[in-house]
């Protein structure tokens, strides 16, 4: 943000108080070039409104204040609604609800993504609200408008806000006993004593025994299938996360634990039925995989 605090007084008084109290100061002589508009209108314009309306530095003195008020009650309304159509996702992507949204005029919205993003001080052009607008009222799911550090993602009735990052395309190759950190994910495969049942996708106890033994953890890949937890049959990995609605966001950062013929999970997703435990179980792997929120 930049504060102006001289910005409610005249160049007449800032000279006055700077003679009156000895202030040395400088005149900037590009100030004075009327090729530039802001010049034009200061030298050219705005002193004959002055000369024929003596009130008119008071009056727009008075429209300032009365833009601010108008702001601030604006940015109220928008603070009031999005507690209502905005939530935060667990990767820290902003999603707005475009279904949950009521009577609010069509430029509400656009106005909303603005006001989410105003802490980054991203400098709004026309085209930028022309294509905010847009995809809002005509986007296909899986649009993408790009702004400043930001890319805006239609998500069917969503919007989905997400900071651009580069996204991790590295393979590792993984054994027992495996703790891998980087900037986007955290992933661990340690020994268990025994199942304990949990509700957690990112945690998964496995058979140990079942995986193979020179698997990989990748970003997923087109041709990439798998047998689901509880199907008899195979499917794509392509088709399951379109079967999840997986958002095209959440698709790039996608990764599974495979070997070379086959994917075994998901991760965080869902396991392999070939590697669920069974009561013939004896060796159990417990594996972790958490996105990073930066």
């Amino acid at each position: 943000n930049i504060i102006r605090p001289l910005l409610l007084f005249a160049k007449a008084e800032i000279e006055e108080y700077a003679k009156n109290n000895k202030v040395p100061f400088k005149h900037d002589p590009t100030n004075l070039d009327i090729v530039h508009p802001r010049n034009f209108l200061r030298h050219e314009v705005i002193p004959n409104w002055q000369d024929r309306y003596p009130g008119f530095h008071t009056a727009v003195q008075h429209l300032t204040t009365n833009m601010h008020e108008v702001s601030e009650i604006i940015d109220y309304t928008l603070d009031t609604v999005s507690k209502k159509v905005v939530e935060k996702a667990e990767n820290g992507n902003i999603i707005i609800k475009l279904d949950a949204f009521t009577d609010q005029p069509k430029a509400f919205k656009a106005h909303l993504v603005k006001y989410l993003l105003r802490s980054d001080g991203l400098l709004w052009r026309k085209h930028n609200w022309e294509d905010i607008n847009h995809l809002i009222a005509h986007g296909k799911t899986g649009s993408i408008v790009n702004l400043g550090h930001y890319e805006i993602l239609k998500n069917r009735e969503s919007l989905i806000i997400q900071k651009k990052s580069p996204s991790c395309q590295t393979h590792f190759d993984i054994h027992e006993g495996e703790n891998i950190q980087t900037d986007n994910f955290s992933f661990k495969w340690q020994t268990a004593q025994k199942y304990n049942p949990n509700s957690n996708q990112n945690v998964e106890i496995v058979d140990a025994e079942a995986l193979a033994q020179n698997v990989e953890l990748r970003p997923w890949e087109e041709g990439d299938y798998f047998q689901p937890l509880g199907m008899q049959g195979h499917k794509k990995v392509s088709d399951f996360l379109t079967d999840i609605k997986m958002d095209r966001f959440s698709k790039r950062s996608q990764f599974v634990l495979a070997d070379r013929d086959e994917v075994f999970w998901v991760c965080g997703r869902r396991i392999s039925d070939k590697v669920k435990v069974t009561p013939k179980t004896t060796q159990f792997a417990e594996l972790s995989f958490h996105h990073i929120v930066g």
